[in-house]
């Protein structure tokens, strides 16, 4: 059951970039959804890279720094569940 009084998170730009832009694979290639969070965090960059070339049609988006620094830093695993919640609900993006 759903309301329109949902909380969405307000994220940074660098990480709404890379779930709009996992989320528009997934919608064109057929990614998974389990696939696609995993790619939109990338923790092991190397092996998203390889299977998103291998599944995806579109050009890897390559995981800045900033990004880094947002998903590692102080409460990384509360981060997790935000870019899943923002995944399934949408989010704001930071200015």
């Amino acid at each position: 059951m759903s309301n329109n009084n949902e909380y969405k998170y307000t994220l940074p730009k660098c990480v709404t970039e890379r779930i709009l832009w996992a989320v528009q694979s997934m919608e064109y290639d057929g990614l998974t959804p389990l696939l696609t969070i995993e790619i939109i965090l990338a923790y092991d960059e190397e092996f998203c890279k390889e299977v998103y070339d291998l599944e995806a049609s579109g050009s890897w988006l390559e995981v800045t720094k900033e990004f880094k620094e947002w998903r590692d830093g102080r409460m990384s695993s509360y981060k997790q569940y935000m870019v899943l919640h923002a995944f399934v609900n949408g989010y704001e993006v930071a200015e």
